[in-house]
């Protein structure tokens, strides 16, 4: 949880976050502040649509840069205690 702060203080990122954070008091707010991709997990394209964006931002050689991007592949996909298997395409 902590690196999550730590990252955003030295870098300045933009994260891949679920929509869901946005709800979250200051959390949301400095999320929103950047340039976070939201995903939606209830709209299936969703992940099509943030892959598509993470490649548009990599490729990207016009006139402004984008912030550096994070994603933590760890997000929910745990049971409190640990990480567990990763399913492909999540």
């Amino acid at each position: 949880f902590m690196e999550t702060f730590m990252a955003f203080w030295i870098f300045r990122p933009a994260f891949v976050a679920k929509q869901s954070v946005r709800q979250i008091p200051f959390i949301g707010r400095i999320t929103a502040s950047t340039q976070t991709l939201w995903l939606d997990r209830d709209n299936p394209s969703s992940r099509k649509q943030i892959r598509e964006e993470i490649i548009r931002r990599a490729e990207w050689s016009g006139e402004g840069a984008f912030q550096r991007l994070i994603i933590f592949p760890e997000g929910t996909v745990s049971n409190g205690l640990q990480v567990i298997s990763f399913s492909t395409g999540a």
